[in-house]
């Protein structure tokens, strides 16, 4: 549901965690992730500070007008004063090193800055994953896949996530690496099921807005 707090209209996904998380600003809509518990004075000061924050880095950090398009929404690019970083996505903006600025209109480098941000969320995603449901899995790869969204290796506990992830919302991703992960494991069809409505607030949405079925454990890489 989406509500005007503040002067903003936020977008409020309910999830079972104990902060709030900014999953994306897109066409003038905040989305958060929150607790169902969460106080109305606390969310209310969250967005406040969110706003101040961000109006703060347009002003002084190199936010200049540019734009990267990843996980289904288009966020702004800011730059950082060194070239040692390289770069990061959180609370809904990109920051970027400051030799991304000369590239910004280089397709392929911006397809490989992506891919790493995917990288990057797919690793975290399934870091919170293993911590809550006690599996894990020894290797992630990723490449271009033709239309699972995983493949999974018994043998060498890996899964091969397919690149174009990247196209899907950060919410859409994390459900899909549960699901590997669960895949992965020795778990029954009806304890993965019970984890998924444990840990993924309407997560039977989630599987419709997959296109493909993401490929069961394979017994070759």
């Amino acid at each position: 549901m989406i509500f005007e707090i503040e002067g903003q209209q936020v977008e409020l996904i309910y999830a079972d965690t104990d902060k709030v998380t900014v999953v994306a600003e897109k066409d003038g809509i905040l989305t958060l992730r929150i607790s169902p518990l969460l106080p109305q004075y606390e969310l209310n000061q969250f967005v406040k500070l969110f706003k101040r924050r961000k109006q703060k880095q347009q002003r002084t950090i190199g936010f200049d007008g540019d734009y990267v398009t990843i996980f289904d929404t288009r966020f702004p690019v800011r730059y950082l004063d060194s070239s040692s970083s390289k770069g990061y996505l959180a609370d809904g903006i990109i920051s970027a090193p400051f030799n991304f600025k000369h590239k910004i209109d280089n397709r392929l480098f911006i397809e490989d800055f992506k891919i790493y941000l995917l990288k990057e969320h797919i690793i975290k995603s399934l870091s919170k994953w293993e911590e809550k449901t006690n599996l894990f899995i020894a290797h992630n790869k990723f490449r271009k896949l033709k239309t699972n969204l995983y493949t999974s290796c018994l043998q060498s506990n890996t899964i091969t996530w397919n690149t174009k992830l990247m196209d899907f919302n950060q919410e859409t991703i994390d459900y899909v690496v549960l699901d590997g992960l669960l895949g992965l494991s020795s778990v029954t069809d009806n304890q993965s099921d019970r984890l998924k409505d444990k840990y993924v607030a309407n997560c039977r949405f989630y599987q419709k807005s997959i296109t493909h079925e993401p490929a069961q454990p394979n017994s070759y890489d």
